[in-house]
């Protein structure tokens, strides 16, 4: 009892030691902080004092007294350190709130880009996208819908789904700048990688990327043989679709740079001395 009792004096007064000192330097007190920390100090002392009374009643004053204040800086840290944390997530909650709010539009804007690119594109049921090749033979569509399966399942997969959305409409804009022969040389050399690749996750990145090269280099001849055999195309919505598109990336961009702004702005806040008070900060 004793040895345990030498134990925890020890590691009560390096606890509340060092959280003493972390209190001091690297927050600024209030009159609403301090009262509820002295209250917190209250509370420690009378629940130390009987603990210890309980754990050795036959002990005199003196004893009871050293170890209930040795017992009291343990719990004075532990609670205090839990309340102002707790307080820590109030003062900076309107970051989070904030960033929160950013990456939820975020991810509206990445669903509303997809479902723009894939627009008019039947899906194929589960059966067809068992198969581990590069495509059915069975007509241009079910093979472009096969390949862009592959790149919204690859793009879903794992737990980085927001860095691969971004990371295919980086490769979409490579896309939109190529021209056709170039897109289909790019398309080859995507696939001989995908045969040639060792590393499992890099295998799967490169069919993805080639998936998406490749279906839109059907898609272009598509187009094109329906523009020679057919009617002239239809050209109202082309243009519209790549306005929301525009205006829809340059929102990601200025949403990843408003999202940087503010995760800088708390990590400035929480490495400046932090002012405990529940008014409004100025």
């Amino acid at each position: 009892m004793v040895l345990w009792t030498l134990v925890i004096v020890a590691f009560s007064v390096w606890l509340g030691h060092t959280w003493l000192v972390a209190l001091r330097v690297k927050y600024q007190h209030t009159l609403e902080s301090g009262l509820i920390l002295c209250l917190i100090a209250l509370a420690s002392w009378f629940l130390s004092w009987r603990m210890i009374l309980q754990i050795a009643p036959q002990w005199g004053t003196l004893p009871v007294f050293v170890s209930s204040i040795a017992v009291a800086f343990g719990l004075f840290s532990l609670l205090s350190f839990i309340t102002v944390n707790l307080w820590l997530g109030v003062l900076t909650r309107g970051y989070d709130d904030r960033i929160g709010n950013l990456e939820e539009e975020e991810d509206r804007l990445l669903r509303r880009l997809e479902a723009l690119r894939w627009k008019g594109v039947s899906v194929p049921s589960e059966a067809e996208h068992d198969q581990k090749g590069p495509a059915r033979k069975a007509g241009p569509d079910d093979e472009i819908a096969t390949l862009k399966k592959t790149v919204l399942d690859w793009e879903q997969a794992g737990g980085a789904a927001r860095v691969r959305s971004l990371k295919v409409l980086e490769w979409k804009d490579e896309i939109a700048s190529m021209g056709d022969a170039e897109l289909k040389a790019e398309s080859e050399r995507l696939y001989a990688l995908v045969e040639s690749e060792p590393d499992e996750g890099k295998r799967e990145q490169a069919r993805a990327r080639w998936a998406l090269y490749r279906a839109e280099s059907m898609a272009r001849e598509s187009r094109s043989r329906r523009e020679s055999n057919q009617q002239e195309p239809r050209k109202d919505d082309k243009p519209r679709v790549g306005e929301d598109q525009m205006a829809m990336r340059q929102r990601l961009q200025d949403i990843l740079r408003e999202m940087q702004a503010a995760r800088a702005e708390k990590a400035e806040f929480l490495r400046s001395k932090i002012r405990l008070t529940w008014r409004r900060r100025q």
